[in-house]
């Protein structure tokens, strides 16, 4: 199949990809978006506007906050960062895979996105603040794009920023496997697995930060409660291949 995202907002990948997929009882359930790379090989400002034409997909911006409501917890919220992560891998800028990523990774600034998110996680009043983006930060898988030459070039240069606002975890994909790392008091939970795992070279470097890793074809389920978030891997048959608890507050 055609791997460039969509056209335009009548693309019939939206249908066979979104709405006939997730229906029936999400009928009503918001879909919190990020842009990965695939996405920028087609045409990104369709995904900013298709909200017009279906309101739970959720893409007001490239990069974006929203704070929600803890379920059960009266008063409690939880502020989820969005991040746009393309424009900050190199090797997209260097060999870009089409002449659409080429076009639109040039309008796109990382520096502005980092003093974005620097500004708004000062601003950020609730507790849990929870990072959401299409690629790595850290992973165990080989090709760590996300590495690079220059740290302050790459996903390496958001970890920082984590450390400095008490951000508890970071979600992406992106890896096609599940992985599971804990670095300077984070936790990095990468849940690719959803179509098929892929098995990878392990990088050496990230083995002490690795709580689990699986090729397992599978995905990830989460609650969160005022002071803690726990988690599971889920294989595809249902079975819980790992879990994870995450403290409101860091414990030294």
């Amino acid at each position: 199949g055609r791997m460039g995202g969509v056209t335009n907002l009548t693309d019939p990948l939206w249908r066979k990809y979104f709405e006939d997929v997730y229906n029936d009882s999400l009928q009503s359930m918001p879909f919190y978006t990020v842009l990965g790379n695939h996405d920028y090989m087609g045409n990104t400002t369709a995904q900013l506007k298709y909200n017009i034409l279906d309101q739970r997909w959720i893409l007001p911006e490239r990069f974006y906050s929203q704070q929600v409501p803890i379920p059960g917890t009266p008063g409690e919220n939880v502020t989820f960062i969005f991040i746009d992560t393309s424009p900050f891998i190199q090797d997209y800028y260097d060999k870009p895979e089409n002449s659409k990523m080429k076009e639109q990774l040039a309008l796109q600034d990382y520096t502005k996105q980092l003093s974005w998110l620097d500004y708004t996680l000062s601003n950020t009043q609730t507790k849990w603040k929870l990072l959401v983006g299409h690629h790595p930060i850290v992973s165990h898988a080989g090709k760590n794009i996300y590495k690079s030459v220059d740290p302050a070039r790459s996903m390496a240069a958001v970890q920082p920023l984590m450390e400095k606002h008490g951000v508890q975890a970071y979600f992406c994909g992106h890896i096609h496997d599940l992985q599971h790392l804990n670095m300077n008091g984070s936790d990095f939970f990468i849940s690719g697995g959803g179509a098929f795992g892929k098995v990878y070279l392990a990088d050496e470097d990230t083995t002490s930060f690795v709580s689990f890793k699986s090729d397992a074809a599978g995905v990830m389920s989460v609650h969160l409660f005022a002071d803690r978030m726990e988690s599971s891997f889920l294989a595809s048959n249902g079975t819980v291949l790992h879990n994870a608890v995450t403290p409101v507050s860091p414990t030294v």
